[in-house]
């Protein structure tokens, strides 16, 4: 059996009364252990699949990212970011292009000049509070 990354569905479809109709003949028995493996093998790979396909705390080794470097895109354009490790080292992040960060600088500089001021606190009481330690 073998897994590809590509998206599918598999369906297999079975019934507890396959286990209680057993009649005993070899053959009967020979079809449920073979229905039974499919569910475990099946079982066995979509929790594969789940494990190589979702990046839980968002970090992600360099071999799973080189091969599923189009999906790791397509989420970090939705706004994901993720930490390309290897051997569990963080090495690297892939986040959003910060595509106009000279806008938002220039954004951020005009609100905080915009900011309203301190005022009322006097040289004296400023000297004081550095003289306490408090600044």
């Amino acid at each position: 059996m073998a897994i590809s990354r590509a998206q599918c569905l598999s369906i297999l479809v079975g019934s507890a009364q396959l286990s209680t109709g057993i009649s005993g003949s070899v053959e009967e028995v020979h079809q449920l252990s073979r229905l039974c493996r499919l569910f475990s093998l099946g079982a066995q790979a979509i929790n594969r699949l789940q494990t190589s396909l979702c990046v839980m705390d968002g970090s992600i080794g360099a071999f799973e990212a080189k091969a599923q470097l189009s999906r790791l895109l397509r989420a970090v354009e939705q706004g994901e970011r993720f930490t390309i490790t290897v051997r569990g080292k963080p090495v690297a992040d892939l986040v959003p292009h910060g595509g106009g960060s000279e806008q938002g600088v220039a954004a951020a500089v005009a609100a905080l000049q915009a900011a309203p001021r301190i005022r009322g606190v006097s040289d004296a009481d400023l000297a004081s509070f550095v003289a306490e330690g408090r600044l």
